[in-house]
């Protein structure tokens, strides 16, 4: 482990004294006069994962300096021993860990060297093995003092993504499992529910579910059974388009009734995990906000208080029957102008597909079910429309990388913050204080758009501020604003010690250094 728990505690402590001074000449910067004591403590605090998330990139590199080291002394004996091929797997690891390593050139010019590879013998190979798996535990060690460094000073995404970089290292790794919650079943790990169904003699088939593993071959090769009879999965797909009886699918932490096809419902209810793992990542301290820490024990496992149900509809129409017949009291016109909805009355989301196209209905999806996730997660409370708007259109605009996992675009890459620096350009962006303190009237009747697309950039903004030392206070607020704390009594600047003319100044700083990342102008 790079960090015990008492090095790790005089690292924070240090870093905790660092903070007073700053801390108290931040408050004589634009920031209120007065602080409540928690408030104070917020300042110190924020300080400190200012100082954390500034030194992230120094601190990741010495976290795996270790391993590298090691890596490269089992580099320099395979060098020895001609072994070309894998000395160089182990410098092609090496540089992707970190492409500036200091071994990297000086491994390269000797590899380069060998004229011939030659491949070791028992021993050697067994010697290999375990050099490579001491290096292994030395750079899990290294992330995971890290990780809890990041996690100590409430900088939950930071150490979220280093447990994934663990898990890339080692996917066996127990610790980074179990602070996801996940439950090894046999030789891997599953999240409970999925766990719970093999354990029930299920297996999950691609595009169609989980079945019974008795009839998973029949299910895999097309074929459906039901009502104590095998039918081809056309006439099954057909016998649930009835809005009566449609396809039931559940999944960790929804439940999803959809009259289009088997194939297409497994899709959809893929897609809702998504969105919710990805709403999880990206929200952590509004989900774990209030939850006791175990000593070093990281916990990143918080479950939804129940399983959200989603409505998927295959054809327009079926949609718009729904509509007209069960949202009466709604203006049905407006939602019938969209491919879906979430009912914060109701508690569930409606979609609908028939001829949408996938660029369309994807961020909708995300957007609703956004709202859904975070307003069935923590109840009571009545979130500001510009917070509630643009925490969801954050998320809106989430693509799927190679390992088709939900990303969420940052800064200029993502579309509302290109769309807010735009407003800002042509002089049409509203200054923040005017933004938050919008009435849900005035929001969804005047610059509709542009109001999606401010609201949407400022918490991304708030998110990414100095390095995420903000987001924390941000998320925090926002849970409380979800639980009505307060009666709903409360404000961000209390959360942040920074005023409304302060946010709008450096949200405006914020999208002019974004404008900068563009092409110039011909």
């Amino acid at each position: 482990m790079l960090m015990q728990n008492s090095s790790r505690h005089f690292f924070l402590a240090f870093v905790y004294s660092a903070a007073v001074a700053p801390a108290c000449w931040a408050l004589q910067m634009g920031q209120p006069p007065t602080l409540t004591p928690e408030g104070q403590k917020r300042v110190v605090d924020r300080q400190i994962r200012a100082n954390v998330a500034k030194g992230y990139t120094d601190a990741h590199k010495k976290a795996l300096s270790g391993s590298l080291s090691s890596l490269n002394g089992t580099c320099t004996w395979l060098i020895g021993l001609q072994d070309k091929e894998n000395a160089l797997k182990i410098a092609a690891e090496m540089d992707a860990a970190d492409v500036a390593n200091i071994y990297s050139a000086g491994l390269k010019k000797n590899i380069d060297a060998i004229a011939k590879t030659q491949y070791l013998n028992e021993p050697h190979t067994k010697e290999l093995a375990s050099r490579l798996k001491s290096a292994r535990k030395i750079k899990l060690d290294g992330l995971l003092g890290l990780a809890r460094t990041c996690y100590d000073a409430n900088l939950l995404g930071y150490a979220f993504d280093l447990i994934g970089e663990m898990l890339a290292t080692d996917p066996d790794d127990q610790v980074a499992h179990m602070a996801l919650g996940e439950i090894k079943v046999g030789a891997n790990w599953h999240t409970p529910f999925a766990a719970a169904q093999i354990h029930s003699g299920k297996s999950y088939v691609l595009g169609k579910g989980w079945v019974p593993m008795a009839a998973a071959e029949r299910i895999g090769n097309g074929e459906w059974f039901e009502d104590n009879k095998w039918m081809t999965m056309a006439v099954a797909d057909k016998l649930h388009a009835d809005t009566e009886k449609p396809w039931v699918v559940e999944t960790d932490n929804f439940i999803l009734r959809s009259t289009d096809s088997r194939k297409q419902t497994i899709q959809i209810a893929e897609r809702l995990e998504g969105i919710r793992h990805l709403c999880f990542r990206q929200f952590l301290e509004f989900f774990l906000r209030g939850s006791a820490k175990k000593g070093a024990e990281m916990l990143f496992n918080q479950s939804a208080p129940k399983k959200m149900l989603v409505y998927f509809f295959g054809t327009e129409e079926e949609y718009a029957q729904f509509c007209t017949k069960e949202m009466k009291g709604r203006d049905t016109s407006l939602l019938l102008q969209s491919a879906g909805f979430y009912s914060p009355s109701l508690h569930n989301c409606y979609f609908y597909r028939g001829e949408q196209p996938q660029a369309f209905m994807i961020p909708l999806m995300q957007h609703e079910v956004t709202h859904q996730v975070l307003g069935e997660f923590a109840t009571g409370g009545n979130p500001p429309v510009w917070l509630a708007e643009g925490i969801a259109g954050v998320l809106e605009f989430a693509t799927l990388d190679g390992q088709r996992k939900l990303t969420l675009p940052s800064g200029i890459d993502h579309t509302e913050v290109l769309h807010a620096c735009e407003l800002l350009d042509s002089g049409k962006l509203c200054s923040a204080g005017m933004m938050m303190n919008m009435s849900h009237a005035i929001f969804h009747s005047m610059n509709r758009r542009r109001n999606y697309a401010e609201s949407a950039a400022l918490c991304r903004f708030l998110l990414e501020m100095q390095n995420g030392a903000y987001s924390a206070d941000f998320l925090e607020c926002m849970s409380d604003y979800y639980r009505g704390v307060h009666g709903g009594a409360i404000s961000l600047s209390d959360y942040l010690a920074l005023d409304n003319a302060e946010i709008d100044k450096q949200f405006k700083a914020y999208l002019k250094a974004q404008m900068a990342k563009l092409p110039a102008k011909k």
